[in-house]
């Protein structure tokens, strides 16, 4: 029977489906009078700043973690030069991390090596789509397009896959750059096929979009389209490549196969994947405050706000 408040963008509640009557929001331009038992970290913790505010607002920290591409990509890198640092601390200070994968979770500890005792805290759960599941209809391939999913950042290869499939005479759309979530669920349920040539992902939601939407994905052969087409029972019918061209020889296959699954298994939905988070908080919530950890913490974040 805990309060819950969320500091975050109105915009950025509805995205993670937390706009419910028990949750009061709160702008991020207001500066809370309160301090809370337990903060919980929705988005990317990419500045020390933000270790900082949490620090002072809240007596024990969960963190979810979605990935560091921040940290393995230069163009990324370059422009926070705070990131690795930042995330670092977060792992050793927070009193629980969730990662959203076990790519991610391996991905981190690849990255930054030991954490100390972040085995006992830390778990994984999955993300879910708030798209509602549904057959493939036969109506939107009458005039066929392959839509490429992904935004214009080299390692999505958005810009190489839909050049060639256009080249093999393959009808392709992009997503475009403003659109609104409606817009690409339309545009997604429209297409014939869809294409997710990702590279590097921390759970990779297209790959549960299209097994909502039963429609055939094709993508990048990693060990996180692997791990999230199993956790969703999509490893049979999904496509997985390891070249551009590979790729268009599986979008023409797809596009000659006129059978479309008519029953999906259970996809998981952002609701479960909230509940477990908050089902997480609440087992948190239940056990004493760490008191040696939180002094630690205040005399190292007070050092830094310095």
């Amino acid at each position: 029977d805990w309060e819950i408040s969320v500091i975050a963008p109105s915009a950025s509640i509805s995205a993670l489906g937390l706009n419910l009557p028990s949750i009061k929001w709160i702008s991020p331009e207001t500066e809370p009078a309160e301090t809370y038992h337990l903060g919980i970290s929705m988005t990317p913790v990419s500045s020390l700043e933000q270790c900082i505010k949490m620090n002072s607002l809240c007596a024990r920290w969960l963190v979810l973690h979605l990935d560091i591409i921040a940290l393995r990509a230069l163009q990324f890198l370059s422009q926070n030069s705070q990131a690795s640092s930042a995330v670092r601390l977060y792992l050793e200070q927070a009193d629980f991390v969730v990662f959203i994968s076990e790519f991610s979770q391996r991905d981190a500890l690849n990255y930054f090596g030991e954490v100390p005792g972040l085995d006992h805290r830390s778990s994984v759960i999955h993300q879910g789509t708030h798209y509602e599941p549904r057959s493939a209809s036969a109506e939107s391939h009458l005039q066929p397009f392959v839509l490429v999913l992904g935004n214009s950042h080299p390692h999505k290869q958005v810009d190489a896959t839909f050049q060639a499939l256009l080249s093999a005479g393959i009808p392709a759309r992009i997503v475009p750059q403003a659109v609104s979530d409606d817009e690409l669920l339309t545009l997604m349920s429209q297409s014939a096929v869809l294409v997710f040539p990702s590279v590097y992902e921390g759970f990779g939601l297209p790959v549960a979009e299209a097994a909502a939407l039963g429609k055939p994905l094709i993508l990048w052969d990693t060990a996180i389209s692997r791990e999230v087409s199993g956790v969703l029972g999509r490893e049979k019918e999904n496509t997985f490549c390891t070249s551009i061209e590979n790729v268009v020889e599986a979008v023409h296959s797809a596009l000659s196969n006129t059978q479309y699954p008519s029953e999906h298994p259970h996809i998981r939905s952002l609701a479960e994947f909230n509940g477990d988070l908050i089902e997480a908080a609440n087992s948190l919530l239940n056990v004493p405050v760490n008191s040696e950890r939180l002094a630690t913490r205040w005399k190292l974040m007070n050092l830094l706000s310095q």
